[in-house]
């Protein structure tokens, strides 16, 4: 085979290689309507008095969606004295 021929469809492989990469990491997972929720006070064996504290949740993965409290969670829960969450419900499109 001749050698610029040969080194032309090597670029044009290799071209067609990268694109693929580029084109399989765009396209991610695929988006489904969720909903996460928890309610310390209703969930109790009797109503009105949790029987945890929830301190902190994360519901995903730090790597993608996920969801958290944001810093102003933390300080509304520092201006009423509490120190943990009692009830909390996200809803929304997630992978």
């Amino acid at each position: 085979m001749n050698h610029r021929l040969k080194r032309s469809l090597q670029r044009w492989l290799l071209l067609l290689l990268t694109q693929l990469a580029l084109i399989s990491c765009t396209t991610g997972q695929p988006m489904y309507f969720h909903s996460f929720s928890f309610n310390t006070g209703s969930d109790a064996k009797i109503y009105g008095h949790p029987e945890i504290d929830v301190l902190d949740y994360e519901y995903g993965s730090s790597h993608q969606f996920s969801t958290r409290p944001s810093k102003e969670d933390w300080q509304i829960l520092a201006m009423n004295g509490r120190d943990s969450f009692v009830a909390w419900s996200t809803t929304g499109a997630m992978p």
